[in-house]
């Protein structure tokens, strides 16, 4: 067992290990829309048959430039403030 932990210890210390790519993706997905939005949540939902005419519209496209006034991450978006949601978040 000893002589199968050491092998594997050799092994592991001279194998070349690629190094990752530096991740160049955006911290977010982009969530351009338009999208339909209504608060809450139910299984209902789902269905390709549920009726979501009266849900809201909401388009989370950023304006060209825009950025957060905190830190100046690019493609920012208004929070919900801006959509009238009252306290919810996220």
């Amino acid at each position: 067992m000893l002589k199968w932990l050491v092998v594997f210890i050799v092994i592991l210390i001279t194998t070349q290990v690629e190094a990752l790519p530096a991740d160049t993706t955006p911290w977010a997905m982009p969530l351009n829309g338009p999208w339909k939005f209504h608060i809450g949540d139910s299984r209902s939902w789902i269905r390709p048959s549920f009726e979501d005419a009266a849900w809201r519209k909401v388009d989370l496209t950023p304006a060209p430039g825009a950025r957060d006034g905190d830190v100046g991450l690019l493609g920012y978006v208004p929070g919900w403030g801006d959509f009238l949601h009252g306290p919810y978040s996220g």
